[in-house]
């Protein structure tokens, strides 16, 4: 298994931020970690839920949006955890069975992992050579 990019900010720091900005007062620290990213267990995963989401947006955190054309695979959503350096937010719901597929969208938060996503244009081409380069 390949290392992961080296982050910025781990989830326990950000984790953190949220508390002390005092936008969830209902939780402890602890209670807020499980409620914000979709893998507390792995502080290397930087993936918010929505109620992460939503607390990002609530303190102005600069976001940039990037369309997902294909459906986002088990491999795509480690490679993900792996290699973007920021947290980020997939928005959409997965296709359902005899649906039409519908465009998910990407959330980054990190301004150079967006404009590594921007130069490639295509969220697979990016992932794929990345990981080659980790």
């Amino acid at each position: 298994m390949k290392p992961s990019t080296p982050r910025k900010y781990t989830q326990n720091q950000l984790t953190k931020l949220f508390f002390d900005i005092g936008l969830s007062k209902e939780y402890t620290i602890r209670e807020l970690k499980t409620k914000i990213w979709e893998n507390p267990q792995n502080p290397n995963s930087l993936r918010l839920t929505t109620t992460g989401w939503m607390l990002a947006n609530q303190i102005d955190m600069t976001h940039y949006k990037f369309e997902v054309a294909t459906m986002l695979t088990p491999k795509r959503l480690l490679q993900l955890e792996r290699i973007l350096a920021g947290p980020y937010f997939i928005k959409g719901k997965w296709p359902q069975p005899y649906t039409a597929p519908k465009p998910l969208s990407l959330y980054v938060f990190d301004e150079q992992d967006s404009i590594m996503l921007g130069l490639y244009g295509d969220l697979e081409k990016f992932l794929d050579n990345q990981q080659d380069f980790q």
